[in-house]
């Protein structure tokens, strides 16, 4: 909670609180020195899940986020809908041993917005993730052909 302002701090209480079964995860975003820095940003989110795995095998996540908003706020979050399914393809493990692993579903791209929190909800036994992209030139023109 390092970065929030007292607006995005103040905004929290707007949320929902966690359902049963479920966990609230909120993502505090740096404001930038020049808040027009922040139109160059994107946020990338991902949720997954810790299984064992046999280290062969291909594993995939079943679910996504999808966006909602406070009723009465229009404060944007994201819920995970779907249940923590994994899915695997059905090659013979040859002897080869278990490992513990994360399994993440498909990214979910958020724009970057410092002023309130980036909150999420998911089943309690699931994990977030977020990196931060910076674009880096401006938009270049495609030629026909």
């Amino acid at each position: 909670m390092e970065y929030a302002s007292e607006e995005a701090i103040n905004a929290i209480r707007s949320y929902p609180a966690s359902e049963a079964g479920c966990q609230r995860w909120i993502i505090w975003l740096q404001a930038r020195q020049d808040r027009s820095e922040e139109s160059g940003l994107l946020l990338q989110v991902r949720v997954g899940l810790s299984v064992e795995t046999d280290g062969v095998n291909r594993y995939g996540l079943i679910g996504q986020l999808v966006h909602q908003t406070v009723p009465g706020w229009g404060y944007s979050f994201y819920r995970y809908e779907g249940q923590p399914v994994v899915t695997s393809t059905r090659v013979g493990n040859m002897g080869f041993g278990a490992e513990d692993s994360v399994i993440w579903n498909s990214p979910t791209s958020i724009p970057y917005n410092s002023r309130l929190p980036i909150v999420i909800y998911t089943p309690e036994k699931m994990q977030v993730s977020h990196r931060i992209f910076e674009i880096v030139s401006d938009y270049q023109s495609a030629q026909p052909g």
